[in-house]
């Protein structure tokens, strides 16, 4: 038993970015980790703020393999805050964004290969959470229609187990209830409600007081 956790913990080291580890743990003000993987590009403003709970983790850029070619990218701008409650896991590929005073909380779960996450507001995801492939998460637009009733950021709410399905996009202002299914290739435009499975562009209600597991 011994021996395997030193070759796990020696497979560990092997894989992550020793500097950016120091860098983001070293003065840390949380009590958990922030396990940045070779291969991704970190840019995290020296006035944001990590929080991650006691036996919290965050992997980011987590591999497969030491095959897999897929860079991450992970920035957080002046006074971006990123909240971990638990243990989580962004797999390669995927491209993080905290915009200036915006704020992403995650409890646990993870999320598979090349998410395109975009916080500019405040992005929330609940408890076991089981995010696939190519999703896109974004709480704002890029860009702004000039019209005076026009809002161009509102949060996301992902709640408690909630699994959403490959090519994903979930856009500004969405609350997913606890239990939701999010059926492959969807566009999230509206709230859904507590276990219901949904799909669709836009989505519809499929069907409703579903369990998954």
């Amino acid at each position: 038993m011994m021996l395997q956790r030193i070759r796990l913990y020696y497979k560990v080291l092997k894989e992550i970015s020793f500097i950016n580890f120091l860098r983001f743990n070293k003065m840390k003000k949380h009590s958990g980790w922030f396990i940045p993987y070779r291969g991704g590009y970190y840019d995290i403003h020296k006035k944001s703020e990590i929080i991650i709970n006691r036996n919290g983790r965050l992997f980011f850029n987590r591999k497969n393999n030491g095959n897999d070619p897929f860079v991450g990218h992970f920035v957080m701008e002046e006074g971006a805050k990123l909240i971990i409650k638990g243990k989580f896991s962004i797999m390669t590929g995927g491209r993080v964004f905290i915009g200036k005073n915006a704020t992403l909380e995650i409890t646990d779960g993870y999320i598979n290969h090349n998410v395109f996450l975009v916080c500019g507001e405040k992005i929330t995801i609940g408890k076991g959470a089981t995010i696939s492939n190519n999703v896109v998460i974004r709480d704002n637009d890029a860009h702004e229609i000039i019209d005076e009733k026009y809002v161009s950021k509102k949060p996301i709410e992902i709640g408690d187990h909630v699994w959403i399905g490959t090519n994903v996009i979930i856009l500004k202002g969405v609350k997913i209830g606890n239990g939701a299914v999010i059926a492959a290739n969807s566009l999230v435009n509206k709230d859904i409600p507590e276990k219901s499975l949904a799909g669709g562009v836009p989505i519809k209600i499929i069907k409703e007081n579903i369990e998954w597991r």
